[in-house]
This record gives C-alpha cells, structure tokens and sequence, in this order.
C-alpha cells in the first residue's frame, strides 16, 4: 500500500551542486590559495542559486539557519540532518539533529514525522531516537521518515526544555507547547525541501513526542495533515503514578480546543504510564472541544510493557491496520461532484 499522490513539484539539477563537489575533491589534498578561493565561489553560486542552506521563520518567530548535506534531493537510504536555528540574533546557534530515511523513487515523497519520549533518566536523553521497524513500516507505504532529537536529546545542542515544573504542580501545556517548538522548527525546514510532498506531513510521536504531536496539531502549519499520538503523555516518574493527572486532562482539552487536524490516538491496556482510565479521560477532554475529528483506540494488551507501541518489534502487530484506515482517510482525494451524484 502506497499513500504517495502524484503532484508538480520536481527536482531541480544539480549542477551547482556537482560543480562544489568537483572542487571539493581536487581541493582535497592541496591548501593552496587559488583552490580556496575557487571553493569559495563555487559555494557562493551553490547558495545563491540552489539555497543549500536557507532561512526560514517558524510559528515563534525563530530565525533556522538550514545545513543538510551537499545533495539537493536526499539520497535513498538513511542520512543525517543538521537543523541549525536561533531564537533571536543576540541567542546562539541550536543544532538539531535528525535521522532521514527516504524510499526509492524520485519523490516528492509523503512524510511522517517520528517524535521520540523523554526518558525518565536524564543520562537516557543521550541516546539518539532510533525506531527502525516503525521506519521500514512507514518506508513500505512510500513514506520518507524523519526522527528528529529535540534540544537536550541525543547529540542536539541546548539545555532540556520540556521539564513541566514540581510533580506537585506540573505544567504539561507549557512542556507540550516546548516539545512543539522544536517539532515546528523541523516543519520549516521540510517546508523548504522539494522532495516534500506539500500537504502531506504527518506528524506522530511516542509518550512525550505524542504529546507535543497533540501540541502541533494546533499550530498553522499547512503541510501537517494530521497527527498519531502514541501512548501520549507527561508526568509519570515511576509506573502507575502521574504527578497530575487532573492538568494532563486540563492539557488536553486546550489542546483540542486548538486542533486543526485530525488525531488518532493509541494506548494499550497495560501501558504503565497512562493506565487506560486516564488515557480515556483524555481523550473525551480532547473530543469535547475539538473540531477536527479525533479517533481512539484501546489496544489490548501488548508485550511486557503496553507503553512501547512505537518502539517495539513487534508494535506494528498492534497498530498497522488502525494506523492504515487513518492515513487513507487523510490522503484520500476529494470526491468529485459527478461521484456525489444519486
């Protein structure tokens, strides 16, 4: 199965490209002044024409300062991204860093964005998000997969962002609309990306990374067409206790007073983060003020722990068809008037 419509946007030549490379490589091993200068002004054309590195505003006014690879279409495999940008001009330089898979084809190509948690374990944050059997499953219906670190995760630059406060009074919209920062800063950089199919982002995420997918949903981006909140949440530092789950329910009805887009919403029944009371009280907080239609699904039991849905091996087992209908009905075309006809 294959979501990918056809649409106008092309791929430019890569001349300017090439010619940097060709540089480049018989720079190599000289450190002469001519073949500095002819570099110079081969990366200079390169910008000037191609925008290999390029200025974007997100929703908060940030200015990103763009870096990807030399190539102007990623290349078909897994690479990694450099998403450099900074709040105002007096602020440093943020660098986030991503992993990029895309499949064959020559694009452009539908994307789901892979929003990862946040460890209970500062020393986890470390590690860089990885979900390789959610990514070939993506891949497989012609999705290009992107798994962006957020500031203070795996190898990204800034301090960690996303606390929600004291357990004794979390703030889980402030902690949701900080995750959705750094997702949005993402959103415009794949804004710039002609391999992108516009209108057809899909943003997804896992515990905290479904939460601030919850977050997003509310924000003006125009490719977003929908958002996969997996096992989403915040503020459970030990199994089957949250620091407030009456502000998690608070949260998430905001954030489906401010929805744009459709939701589809996993949980499992033994997940020990978010036990399925709560996780249905969310729910109905989110649906009693959203627009946009939101759908809810109780899995039952999975694994040893219900919380790894997108993590696990064998996750796709439990969502694959659930996740197939919401996509579907996301990128179905629009009926014609000669079809609405009796």
């Amino acid at each position: 199965m294959n979501y990918r419509i056809a649409g106008t946007a092309g791929l430019h030549p890569r001349r300017t490209l090439r010619l940097v490379q060709l540089i480049a490589s018989k720079c190599d091993s000289r450190c002469d002044l001519g073949c500095l200068w002819a570099l110079v002004a081969s990366w200079c054309l390169c910008l000037s024409v191609w925008g290999c590195s390029s200025t974007v505003r997100t929703g908060r006014a940030h200015r990103a300062d763009i870096s990807t690879s030399l190539q102007e279409a990623p290349l078909v495999g897994t690479q990694e991204v450099i998403v450099r940008y900074r709040s105002t001009s007096e602020e440093p330089i943020t660098t986030l860093v991503l992993t990029l898979t895309v499949p064959d084809g020559p694009g452009p190509f539908p994307v789901i964005l892979l929003n990862h948690g946040s460890p209970r374990s500062a020393k986890s944050r470390r590690r860089k998000a990885a979900y390789p059997t959610a990514t070939r499953w993506f891949l497989s219906r012609g999705f290009a997969v992107v798994i962006p670190n957020r500031r203070g995760y795996g190898g990204s630059d800034g301090p960690y962002a996303e606390g929600f406060g004291p357990c004794e009074a979390p703030n889980y919209l402030r902690a949701g609309k900080a995750t959705a920062a750094d997702i949005g800063v993402v959103l415009q950089w794949l804004a710039t990306r002609p391999w992108v199919q516009r209108g057809q982002v899909v943003v997804a995420g896992a515990s905290a990374g479904g939460w601030g997918a919850l977050a997003v949903a509310g924000q003006p981006f125009q490719d977003v067409a929908g958002v996969i909140n997996f096992a989403g949440g915040r503020g459970s530092p030990r199994d089957g206790f949250n620091c407030g789950p009456d502000q998690l329910v608070s949260a998430s009805r905001i954030f489906g007073r401010e929805a744009r887009v459709p939701s589809l919403w996993l949980y499992s029944t033994n997940d020990p983060y978010f036990p399925p009371s709560l996780a249905q009280q969310m729910y109905r907080a989110f649906v009693s003020e959203s627009r946009p239609s939101a759908t809810f699904l109780m899995l039952p039991e999975f694994m040893e722990n219900g919380h790894a849905l997108l993590s696990s091996e064998r996750g796709p087992s439990g969502w694959s068809k659930a996740v197939d209908e919401f996509l579907i009905g996301l990128f179905r075309p629009p009926e014609s008037e000669s079809d609405t006809r009796q």
